[in-house]
């Protein structure tokens, strides 16, 4: 039983890590850039190697590595490849999860991530001729469930936003005929405020027509010069005492 309750514990730990680095990237390093993943790996694999080097000699197992390594079947050199190719290996892992975590979220890394555990027995069984047991399948499968149950609720979100843009909600077109009718109710108003001041501007316009005329007729028969009733003067006279 507390082997289950660990087990749960390291899986939500590792969820926990994995969301803790996305929340790094968008408060802290605030970067678009190739760089930030490497230095985000950097970090990790420092602080990671510093406690293991801690522990190794706390512990005192530090003395067991020179029989660990002469106990080794294939003899030392294999012993060292084996030891620096699953550094290696686990460095491009984990580079690759932190990248997926830069490029899409901490969700997808775990995602892709879990389903390594249903490769990885695979080729042993091929390569190393392992065997598969129960917990194996178990796992697989678990891992198998949580990768489809992922990508179909992605299939869902997209086929209801595809919905969603296609068919525009009744509300969108109520409110755009609501615009529609006030913007033709402010110009209406805006007509009606300005026919007064046309009307006033005419009327002014007439009247200081009909005053210059008149002036114009009155200096033409007051004059001490008798006046010249040519056409032009006469077709003024008639338009004054017309008006």
């Amino acid at each position: 039983m507390l082997g289950f309750i660990l087990t749960l514990a390291a899986s939500a730990t590792y969820s926990l890590i994995l969301s803790l680095m996305e929340l790094t990237f968008n408060k802290v390093i605030k970067s678009r850039e190739l760089s930030a993943v490497l230095n985000m790996q950097i970090y990790i694999a420092a602080s990671h190697t510093a406690a293991a080097t801690a522990g190794l000699f706390a512990s005192g197992e530090w003395r067991d590595l020179k029989g660990d390594m002469e106990g080794f079947k294939k003899g030392r050199q294999f012993y060292v490849m084996t030891l620096v190719w699953t550094a290696i290996c686990w460095q491009v892992n984990n580079v690759g999860l932190v990248g997926l975590i830069f490029e899409v979220s901490s969700l997808f890394s775990n995602v892709i991530s879990s389903l390594g555990i249903t490769i990885a027995p695979v080729f042993a069984v091929i390569l190393l001729h392992d065997k598969i047991n129960g917990i194996k399948v178990i796992s697989s499968l678990m891992a198998l469930w949580g990768f489809a149950s992922y990508f179909y609720q992605h299939y869902l979100d997209y086929k209801l936003e595809k919905t969603t843009n296609t068919k525009p909600s009744e509300s969108t077109q109520v409110t755009s005929h609501e615009l529609k009718l006030r913007l033709e109710c402010a110009m209406n108003a805006e007509k009606a405020a300005l026919l007064p001041a046309a009307n006033l501007a005419e009327q002014v316009s007439n009247k200081l027509s009909k005053f210059q005329n008149y002036m114009l007729a009155c200096l033409l028969f007051i004059s001490n010069k008798k006046p010249k009733f040519n056409l032009n003067n006469l077709s003024l006279l008639e338009m004054v005492l017309v008006k």
